[in-house]
């Protein structure tokens, strides 16, 4: 009964934790069309997600991790904070939100692959059939919306987006193994905090700013994706990936793209098409399969880390 329990929660955690990264693409791209540059975009996030970190560390007068965990939480800082955000801003300035997002879906398969290397998870056939199948159907979906060349072809930004995908997974798998050992919430904050003697010098060359700063609801937009996207939502997906396992949570990611479709409606006012509730039925009916699922371990304890 207790295991149900927390499988629930992990999936409602997990569910919420989808909608606000499902956000970050229309967010983002509405930020660079209204004026930001890449790096006003991408840099500025991380400074504040950073700063916000390091206040909450002070506040609660958290002691250091151990030594062993330094280098990864470092390397984990920089994925979360600088490599997938700039790959986001880059990919955003040249790609629309739709075709981002279809290539963000391929998210769940990769968090489930960094699963199987960090966290000892051995999926069941049925998952990987599930979460390709869930992949397919998506592409599907953007091929009949915006066309074959728009979905096939291979531009800068769609690439851009693919690297975010491969830094997303790391982070999102490492982040979890690391959730269970020195706790989800301390895990982002020190791995945002290790990653500002980076950011802030950056931030000093590169961002601008009056750019940022001159329209509240601009500011307040990246505040947003930077401080929440960046940071505070990691500790509830951490927490989600603790309690229903990595690789099963990582399929709620498959509804990520229709928060995107939906949120690129809203912001950046493309237009709705009906084909979205189908197939977010659909997607809806792979994910409960994906969580009922079997997802093994093939080792005791892991620990790359010692």
């Amino acid at each position: 009964m207790l295991q149900k329990y927390q499988r629930f929660i992990g999936i409602s955690l997990g569910l919420l934790a989808t909608i606000s990264f499902g956000l970050t693409l229309p967010i983002t791209r509405y930020l660079l069309l209204s004026g930001f540059s890449i790096w006003d975009a991408a840099i500025g996030r991380c400074l504040f997600a950073g700063v916000f970190a390091l206040i909450v560390l002070i506040v609660t007068r958290q002691k250091l991790p151990a030594k062993k965990y330094l280098p990864h939480l470092f390397v984990l800082g920089l994925t979360v904070s600088l490599g997938f955000s700039t790959a986001v801003s880059y990919g955003m300035a040249l790609a629309s939100a739709s075709n981002g997002s279809v290539i963000l879906a391929g998210n769940s398969i990769c968090i489930a692959l960094f699963a199987i290397l960090l966290a000892g998870e051995k999926p069941s056939r049925q998952f990987w059939m599930i979460a390709i199948s869930g992949f397919v159907l998506i592409a599907t979906f953007s091929y009949l919306v915006n066309g074959a060349v728009n979905v096939f072809s291979v531009y800068y930004g769609e690439l851009a987006i693919f690297v975010a995908v491969i830094m997303a997974g790391y982070n999102h798998a490492q982040g979890a193994v690391f959730a269970k050992e020195i706790g989800g919430w301390q895990v982002i904050c020190w791995a945002m905090a290790f990653s500002l003697p980076v950011v802030v010098p950056l931030s000093i060359l590169l961002v601008d700013f009056t750019t940022i700063t001159k329209n509240a609801w601009h500011f307040s937009n990246l505040l947003y994706v930077g401080i929440v996207n960046n940071c505070a939502i990691f500790v509830i997906w951490y927490h989600a990936m603790k309690l229903g396992g990595i690789a099963k949570t990582a399929q709620l990611k498959l509804l990520q793209p229709f928060v995107t479709f939906i949120a690129a409606m809203l912001f950046l006012s493309e237009p709705f098409n009906p084909m979205v509730v189908l197939f977010i039925a659909i997607i809806i009916i792979l994910v409960v399969i994906a969580q009922r699922s079997h997802v093994g371990s093939h080792v005791t304890q892991k620990p790359y880390i010692k």
